[in-house]
């Protein structure tokens, strides 16, 4: 609800080309007409063209501005603000494609294709099977637990032929 009247967005779009902001009230050195603002991101810091009438000043986003984050605004290495900036909207499309139309879009590369689920998943389950073969692992661990089970047979029930001392017959 505050951000209804204030005059900077929450984010701005990297495609859009300027945006304007309103500098705080100028107090020692330096014309308000040297805004000298910088856009600050980790180690990378952009200067862009700006434009300054009063207390706004209008930035022209840089072409090379393409990473999506937060950019502090710094004008004379003192921070004014923080602006976030996004991806085009039309990054995040949720529209999807029917099975005719992702064939029509990939038909040129053989590497591709395009499956589709079938009833009751039938063709996911063909598709699972052909690249992943037949899980063996249930039948290996079923071989051990009987290696297991024979092993403990074995010892419990084994030859338990005792060495007795044998007697020595005295004639």
């Amino acid at each position: 609800m505050l951000s209804y009247r204030a005059e900077q967005l929450p984010a701005y779009r990297l495609t859009q080309p300027s945006l304007s902001l309103q500098l705080p009230a100028t107090t020692g050195t330096g014309s308000s007409e040297e805004a000298g603002i910088r856009l600050v991101k980790d180690s990378l810091t952009l200067i862009p063209s700006q434009r300054v009438f009063g207390q706004q000043v209008r930035l022209d986003l840089p072409q090379g501005m393409d990473t999506p984050g937060f950019y502090q605004v710094q004008q004379r290495g003192k921070v004014l603000t923080t602006l976030a900036f996004n991806q085009d909207k039309r990054e995040s499309e949720l529209a999807a494609y029917t099975a005719d139309e992702l064939r029509r879009l990939v038909s040129g590369r053989p590497n591709v294709t395009v499956l589709e689920s079938g009833e009751n998943g039938a063709g996911l389950a063909k598709f699972s099977a052909d690249q992943m073969g037949q899980p063996l692992w249930r039948y290996f661990l079923a071989f051990a637990l009987v290696c297991l089970l024979a092993e403990t047979l074995l010892i419990r029930f084994g030859n338990r032929a005792v060495a007795r001392p044998v007697e020595k017959v005295v004639a």
